[in-house]
């Protein structure tokens, strides 16, 4: 386990008292201002700068389960985070709940492929699964997950993506739909996506893309996130076409369409923790 660095190295005798103040400000109902102005008072049971731990877990079938069985070599690791405040429960389970899925899915392929003589006795596999924080305070976060996999039946290995939207004071991972202003707007902001993959180029026909932004097929806006501003909006490799091999997104700005009121408050609460977002 290893603890995220909170970047506070060479903060002065100043800066830590500040840093007091302000956190005892915050206990006592201090208004936070948000991107559009607006005031309102944080529950209190959201954590200031709420720290998260890594977390990583491995799977491994490097020696034979029975004597008489053969070799099963794969190595499976994930790495997630886990987050330390009551209020990002629910987001700690749903994250297990993924990984675990995903590391007994790959376990299962495994031992079944090895018996029924798919995969070599002599050859290896791996399942890696990794994220990234794209943004974090301690009323929201999201994460982009990339895992990988790669057999003896698919030698180049393969890539496959999942996002996590965390509003934290409902307590709830949120759908695109949730964030926008009624059903025109997804309508519009299906549209939007449209037309800005086109602008890429990427020599996909007119229904294709049609097919691929349809707002009415929950799976073509599962890949989102969530920033300052801004919604990214992901295509898993193929989603756009057969030709289309790896993973493309687009940004569509919060000027652009009409978002829910909440989105801006979560958004805008800021901690003064830094972190790798893209």
């Amino acid at each position: 386990m290893k603890q995220f660095d909170f970047h506070t190295s060479g903060i002065g005798a100043f800066s830590s008292i500040f840093i007091c103040a302000l956190l005892l400000i915050t206990a006592a109902g201090c208004k936070v201002d948000s991107q559009n102005t607006a005031t309102w008072t944080p529950p209190q049971k959201i954590q200031i700068n709420t720290p998260y731990f890594i977390r990583t877990i491995e799977k491994n079938g490097m020696d034979a389960i029975k004597q008489d069985d053969p070799v099963i070599r794969y190595v499976a690791t994930a790495r997630y985070p886990e987050y330390a405040s009551l209020s990002f429960t629910s987001l700690n389970e749903y994250i297990q709940e993924y990984v675990s899925e995903k590391l007994e899915d790959f376990s299962d392929v495994m031992l079944t492929g090895s018996y029924q003589g798919v995969f070599p006795e002599d050859s290896v596999s791996e399942m890696s699964i990794d994220f990234t924080l794209f943004h974090y305070t301690s009323a929201f976060t999201s994460i982009f997950f990339e895992g990988f996999e790669k057999t003896p039946a698919v030698p180049k290995g393969f890539k496959y993506y999942k996002c996590i939207n965390y509003d934290a004071l409902n307590e709830q991972v949120l759908l695109l739909e949730d964030c926008l202003l009624g059903s025109e707007e997804f309508q519009k902001f299906s549209e939007i996506v449209g037309q800005k993959i086109a602008e890429l180029n990427l020599g996909v026909t007119e229904e294709q893309i049609k097919n691929a932004t349809d707002p009415s097929k929950p799976e073509n806006y599962e890949l989102f996130i969530i920033r300052p501003g801004e919604f990214l909006v992901f295509f898993q490799p193929f989603q756009l076409g057969p030709k289309i091999r790896e993973q493309k997104r687009v940004s569509v700005s919060f000027n652009e369409v009409s978002v829910q009121p909440f989105i801006q408050d979560i958004i805008a609460y800021h901690s003064w923790l830094e972190f790798n977002g893209k």
